[in-house]
């Protein structure tokens, strides 16, 4: 009898936990069919607490030959979603790509013909907002590499969607270049300065510059500031160098003078290369390694995903 009373407390014991966890959080993947028959699939997470709530979203893009699984591993919202209460999309592009306005130069992206990846990603927004569970003023995006460029191409063309955007280790396409959107927005770009995959200087993308055209770091800041009207100098603060032994030193770059709620800054990241500030890299000390070299050091002197949302929440509000 003891035998049995123990066991079926162990047995409620696991229920309670499973229960516990499904009220902590929802996680699911989902498809949405478009008009060209393409299907388009993505993964969302949202705290329970905001269930059946209208809550901020967020759009995290992966990078060229990226995943929406892989994202979630390796740059996941789904805690910092938990901790400050908003809805977190991780779409999937075509071919692992996103069609980011780039022209290609001698690589192509696609099999065929290059998807609407703005219709996919404003349509998907609109979902949620019909669904009563996005807030329509406070849907933001961001975007790592070729998400990063995809990022700023939405700032472009779907202003009225996104109301602001982050992009990580990303140069402006030079097609984005004249871009006047409807309803600017803050913009938030972290650059390595050493990258020889988006050149700190503009030109070529990739490591053997075949890859479309880029504006140079300074100039797709430059560009944003234009498009917020940010009137005053650029003010530039060391930021904390929490890891000397990276190789690397994070400086920011801040515009003043901005139209209210339309914040621009950039972080360069000194030292820098084309890899994710605050990830840890995998593998053993000989792959790192010839990461680094190929690819240029990280820096661990911040966490993006604490940073970029702060910047979104707060650099969005009137007066700043």
């Amino acid at each position: 009898m003891a035998h049995f009373a123990s066991a079926r407390l162990c047995i409620a014991l696991l229920l309670l936990v499973a229960a516990s966890l499904l009220a902590v959080s929802s996680a699911r993947a989902d498809t949405l069919t478009m008009d060209n028959g393409e299907v388009r699939r993505w993964q969302s997470f949202a705290p329970s607490r905001i269930k059946g709530q209208t809550a901020p979203l967020l759009f995290v893009l992966h990078g060229g030959g990226g995943s929406s699984k892989a994202t979630r591993r390796t740059f996941s919202f789904d805690q910092l979603a938990r901790r400050k209460g908003f809805r977190v999309i991780y779409p999937d592009g075509l071919e692992r790509h996103w069609n980011d306005g780039r022209d290609a130069g001698s690589v192509k992206l696609f099999k065929g013909t290059k998807p609407d990846d703005v219709g996919f990603l404003t349509a998907l927004a609109q979902q949620m907002i019909d669904n009563g569970q996005a807030d329509p003023h406070q849907i933001y995006v961001i975007g790592v590499s070729n998400g990063g460029m995809m990022t700023q191409r939405l700032l472009c063309e779907a202003s009225q969607t996104f109301a602001g955007g982050v992009a990580i280790i990303a140069g402006l396409p030079t097609t984005m270049n004249h871009c006047q959107p409807t309803r600017p927005g803050p913009v938030l770009l972290i650059n390595g300065d050493a990258d020889p995959i988006i050149p700190w200087a503009g030109g070529g993308v990739g490591l053997r510059r075949n890859r479309g055209d880029v504006l140079s770091a300074m100039d797709s800041f430059a560009h944003w500031q234009r498009v917020n009207q940010c009137q005053g100098p650029v003010t530039r603060f060391p930021m904390f160098n929490r890891d000397r032994n990276d190789g690397t030193r994070p400086l920011r770059h801040r515009a003043s003078d901005c139209q209210s709620g339309h914040a621009v800054e950039l972080i360069q990241i000194k030292g820098g290369g084309h890899g994710l500030p605050g990830k840890k890299a995998r593998g053993n000390a000989k792959a790192k390694q010839k990461r680094t070299k190929l690819l240029g050091p990280t820096s661990n002197d911040f966490d993006t995903r604490s940073i970029a949302w702060d910047f979104l929440q707060t650099r969005s509000k009137p007066g700043h």
